[in-house]
């Protein structure tokens, strides 16, 4: 069952969130402010978000008080059978973010990914930007 109110967001909206210079920052942003929402990520996010940001030079400290300010979808076994029951296309991962994001509730995306929005529009809204 879904929440009104539970949004995920996925690992390239938390890249434009977290790095300088990125184009979208300021859409992400402005829809997450017109969005009020309960936000998460995925585990699978964590992992892009902590290597993309030790490249950018950043300590663990402000990484982890990044990751923090949001609701964590882990990914198990649950999660990985349910992504097989309907993986659209060759990219697991879209597949297993679709899956955390059900898995806790939510009834939205947010991405940048077009695949992901094509493939998956049809088990929950996908806001693409």
């Amino acid at each position: 069952m879904t929440g009104p109110n539970r949004l995920l967001i996925d690992a390239n909206i938390l890249l434009e969130l977290l790095l300088p210079g990125r184009t979208k920052t300021k859409t992400v942003e402005d829809f997450l402010l017109a969005n009020e929402a309960t936000v998460y990520i995925s585990i699978l996010s964590v992992h892009i978000v902590y290597y993309y940001a030790v490249k950018a030079d950043y300590n663990l400290a402000d990484i982890d008080s990044f990751v923090s300010q949001y609701s964590i979808a882990n990914m198990g076994t649950e999660e990985y059978q349910l992504s097989n029951s309907f993986i659209n296309g060759q990219d697991i991962e879209d597949a297993m973010q679709v899956a955390a994001a059900l898995s806790v509730g939510c009834n939205k995306i947010l991405t940048l990914d077009k695949a992901l929005a094509k493939n998956y529009s049809h088990l929950l809204k996908i806001n693409l930007i």
